[in-house]
């Protein structure tokens, strides 16, 4: 989740987890990133189980970007959840 259209300066995500943690992260152009990571990164309070798949992990990134625009010095915010089809 993210936006190419808003700066950090307009839209701040944040991840709501008291537990976070940060790490450096290599980029694409080889520069480090620091990127907070949680655990819980999604709400399970309307979860309803399923036969069919589960919920085997619920981390979550955030990570400030710079994309290559004519406004390479502003920063962008997205939150990553990574989903995994396991056949």
């Amino acid at each position: 989740f993210g936006s190419w259209t808003y700066t950090e300066d307009l839209l701040n995500l944040e991840l709501l987890d008291s537990d976070a943690r940060y790490e450096l992260e290599m980029n694409e152009n080889g520069e480090l990133n620091n990127i907070t990571i949680v655990e819980e990164g999604i709400d399970l309070s309307d979860y309803y189980p399923s036969v069919e798949w589960d919920i085997m992990s619920r981390i979550a990134k955030r990570r400030t970007k710079n994309y290559l625009t004519s406004f390479s010095d502003e920063a962008f915010i997205d939150i990553i959840v990574i989903v995994y089809n396991i056949i």
